[in-house]
């Protein structure tokens, strides 16, 4: 009996913790979507807006330097942005630190050209290793002060916390004009990645 009572009190106990961070992983994604939900924003709406920069977050880059959908279309959303409106600089923010084995910006530069952006436009970070390198540099490192952020729909709420959490007078445009075969594996993956970002902001 005294073993059973054991047995019963660590479940009751294990239930109750994971209860609690499901609770917590819940109640942080809730709150960085309702926080960015006023950003959120059309192409068009985009194009009024006038910014130091729109920014094309980086993502996957195959072995040829084809730049998969996901990136492909921001790359695309934020050109028909940039061209259209009174922002600045069109920033493209990707993992191209050791470009002679993997380069996101060239290829993402290729469909900035393709859709009619000229280079004169661009500004490169190859350092945007992550969002929130991908934010604090946009800041820091070029000095830009406001920003119309272009992403995926599952990414754009975190992108336009983190961006506002660092000062920032960040809105965002969701690029989704298609399924991604992906979607599934981004979507819980985001879940967790918006509790990091929740604790990276905490001192900000």
């Amino acid at each position: 009996m005294k073993i059973n009572k054991k047995i019963r009190i660590i479940l009751i106990s294990l239930i109750s913790f994971f209860g609690l961070c499901f609770l917590a992983v819940a109640g942080i994604n809730i709150y960085i979507i309702e926080y960015a939900k006023p950003y959120i924003v059309s192409v068009d709406e985009a194009k009024k807006l006038d910014k130091d920069c729109v920014i094309a977050l980086g993502a996957q880059v195959f072995a040829d330097g084809t730049p998969c959908d996901q990136l492909y279309d921001r790359v695309s959303y934020a050109s028909e942005v940039i061209l259209g409106s009174e922002s600045g600089k069109l920033l493209l923010s990707g993992d191209s630190h050791n470009s002679t084995n993997y380069d996101e910006i060239q290829a993402m530069k290729n469909v900035a050209y393709e859709k009619g952006v000229n280079s004169g436009s661009i500004v490169s970070d190859p350092y945007g290793l992550n969002t929130f390198q991908s934010m604090q540099r946009m800041k820091d490192e070029f000095g830009f002060d406001s920003a119309v952020i272009v992403t995926q729909e599952y990414h754009i709420y975190r992108s336009v916390f983190l961006a506002r959490k660092l000062g920032i007078d960040a809105y965002g445009v969701a690029s989704d004009p298609r399924n991604y075969a992906t979607i599934v594996y981004n979507e819980a993956r985001e879940v967790l990645a918006r509790v990091k970002a929740f604790y990276l902001t905490i001192n900000l």
